[in-house]
């Protein structure tokens, strides 16, 4: 090959290198989900080690970094455990939980070893894992002779004191058990705490008790016992003041006010993941962007991570009557359209560090059989991993 010749290959090559690296940054940045959440379904509480192993490399094959369990154990609020909560005075106001591994603590029945398959099969494909501790159901109110939501009779500040007192102390429990089981797994990541717990009060007036006696001792009794990542997750349009009405939404403004309260006040915590709300309340591009703005801005001047909690269903536009009996958990949402997901992503990936997404399992996994629209996870797991991948 003479000079002239080696010349044109040479720069063939460096044009070449050059496209091929512009293509790799585009993959790069374009916007796609890094994590999900796992909620744990009946469909699922009997599987074997080798079909957690397939749903896990699922996750894995569409580029998921982390996954966010829900709750390792559940208060049986729906009489699933033929045990009445009358039967658990060892914790008052609380009712029984159905446990996703072998707990030995008290009101607690052992319904699966789901968790401890799901901890293994992440661990093969380098998932991480972040775990939710207990999810509340309705007991305490019953208890206290409260509607479990609004717009029921609203808690006392005191009666909003004794749940907060006792349901942080339970969660402590749950930690330490947790922790003492599965602290030394590699993938063990760090701990969700879930603010549905104060769906039950008139949260606007009383935030400073949701911080105080509920947010701020459980945050600082897991980092210290621990060092563990800590994360939580809300929704701009899950969160409303009932003043003697229908349910006003929080402001950006108010929403921002308050995790700047969480922010300085529990250093020991570490980040948040919103909800986009356009799934459950169908929030449009302004609702959307006005939320992560005020809250973008507001972590940033705490030197604070922020993530997006993107929600890939929909409502069903003519939900079937009555509702699909169970083992599905959704009567009226289903998995939403590629297209409407693909904007989500474009929205959301300007303003945050990390896209995690409720949930893969009843609405993506190719594995469900969850609904009866499971069919309609499995397509778009496929639509997702071409989007990906294109």
């Amino acid at each position: 090959m003479d000079k002239s010749s080696e010349k044109w290959v040479l720069l063939l090559m460096v044009y070449l290198g050059m496209k091929i690296g512009q293509c790799d940054g585009d993959q790069a940045v374009k916007p796609q989900l890094t994590s999900f959440f796992y909620a744990f379904y009946d469909d699922t509480l009997d599987w074997n080690q080798s079909m957690w192993n397939k749903e896990m490399e699922a996750l894995r094959d569409i580029q998921i970094q982390s996954i966010i369990v829900r709750s390792v154990m559940t208060e049986d609020s729906m009489g699933i455990v033929q045990r009445g909560v009358e039967n658990c005075s060892q914790i008052p106001y609380l009712g029984v939980f159905r446990a996703f591994y072998a707990s030995s603590l008290p009101c607690t029945t052992h319904v699966s070893d789901a968790l401890d398959k799901l901890l293994i099969a992440a661990a093969t494909v380098e998932i991480k894992v972040y775990l939710g501790l207990s999810m509340p159901g309705g007991a305490i109110w019953k208890h206290m002779n409260f509607s479990p939501w609004p717009p029921g009779p609203f808690p006392t500040e005191s009666d909003a004191r004794v749940y907060y007192k006792l349901y942080t102390s339970w969660q402590k429990s749950v930690f330490s058990e947790v922790w003492s089981r599965y602290g030394a797994k590699k993938q063990f990541m760090g701990v969700y705490i879930g603010l549905e717990v104060g769906n039950t009060v008139e949260w606007v007036k009383q935030k400073d008790l949701l911080i105080d006696e509920f947010f701020k001792p459980l945050c600082d009794y897991i980092k210290e016992a621990s060092n563990n990542t800590l994360i939580t997750t809300t929704s701009p349009s899950y969160f409303f003041s009932f003043i003697q009405g229908p349910p006003v939404p929080v402001s950006p403004d108010d929403l921002a006010e308050f995790y700047d309260g969480i922010y300085k006040r529990v250093p020991s915590f570490d980040f948040i993941a919103p909800k986009d709300g356009m799934g459950a309340s169908e929030n449009n591009v302004s609702i959307v962007t006005s939320y992560l703005t005020a809250l973008a801005k507001v972590s940033k001047e705490n030197n604070r991570e922020i993530w997006s909690n993107l929600e890939i269903f929909s409502h069903i536009p003519s939900p079937p009557s009555p509702s699909p009996a169970p083992p599905c958990a959704y009567g009226t949402i289903f998995p939403a359209d590629m297209d409407r997901i693909e904007k989500q992503l474009n929205l959301e990936h300007s303003f945050v560090s990390g896209i995690t997404s409720w949930e893969f399992h009843a609405f993506m996994s190719p594995y469900s059989t969850q609904c009866q629209w499971h069919d309609r996870a499995k397509i778009l797991y496929q639509n997702y991993s071409r989007y990906i991948k294109a």
